[in-house]
């Protein structure tokens, strides 16, 4: 099952997202295909805000959420001024990474848009090692052409040290925080915290997560510590469809610069 998935990632040679998502659904169990929701609504799971533990659970969760999961951060996207914001260097850093496909979503939506910027350097940070192995995996076959340094971090983020964010160029950072703050159990003001040792003038933070009250609360919990923050694009929806696939999904996404002082 998941020997056919990275066979199917490692053979293409210019690797997009809608790949990853063929590919997972082509390598599903036969008694799994159209019912991957299901997985998410045992006990193992928690509705997937547990990190995964077993390689059937990545599987379903690119079929069941990939295209959603996509379209969420190209709203975001297509909401901010990344000609101008990504005119040199960048760096990204995917918090709750998951396997990676925030980011990927970025680089894929950079590269339709005709943004040409290197990117120095892409940090995952995710307590799944299952899921971390994926994104390191999607994202190295991605930018094997590329100079891009790809650092992963297995850990929770009450775990990170300093020392995990060496390297890190002066270049523009981008924070990606999808499907992730509305989890419970984060300490925000700890996780906000973290933002002070990145080196970068410009900071952007992109927010992606569904809507739902304690989940839009801790949203707003974790934007109010920051400092220096000025809300670029903010909205909240409870109710979208797109007729690509057809389904409904709700989201609360926010977009903000923090500028260093």
């Amino acid at each position: 099952m998941f020997d056919r998935f990275r066979n199917a990632i490692l053979r293409k040679e210019r690797l997009r997202y809608n790949n990853i998502i063929s590919a997972a659904q082509v390598s599903l169990p036969e008694e799994w295909y159209g019912r991957e929701y299901t997985y998410f609504h045992q006990d193992k799971s928690d509705r997937g805000t547990r990190p995964i533990s077993e390689e059937l659970g990545l599987l379903c969760y690119l079929s069941a959420y990939g295209k959603m999961h996509r379209d969420k951060i190209r709203i975001a996207l297509s909401n901010m001024n990344l000609a101008e914001m990504c005119s040199s260097n960048i760096n990204i850093v995917d918090w709750g990474c998951g396997q990676g496909l925030a980011t990927f979503v970025f680089l894929d939506y950079l590269a339709e848009q005709g943004i040409e910027c290197a990117v120095d350097s892409i940090t995952l940070i995710e307590p799944s090692e299952l899921a971390l192995r994926n994104a390191e995996l999607f994202l190295t076959q991605r930018q094997k052409d590329e100079s891009t340094r790809i650092r992963t971090i297995n850990k929770l983020f009450c775990d990170l040290t300093e020392r995990d964010f060496d390297g890190i160029g002066s270049g523009a950072t981008f924070h990606l925080y999808s499907n992730i703050l509305d989890v419970p159990g984060i300490n925000m003001k700890e996780l906000t915290s973290w933002l002070n040792v990145f080196p970068a003038t410009d900071n952007y933070i992109i927010s992606a997560s569904p809507k739902y009250v304690p989940g839009d609360e801790r949203i707003r919990t974790f934007f109010s510590y920051l400092n220096h923050a000025r809300i670029l694009w903010s909205r909240e929806e409870s109710n979208k469809t797109y007729n690509e696939w057809g389904a409904n999904f709700t989201f609360n996404i926010k977009v903000a610069h923090l500028h260093s002082v």
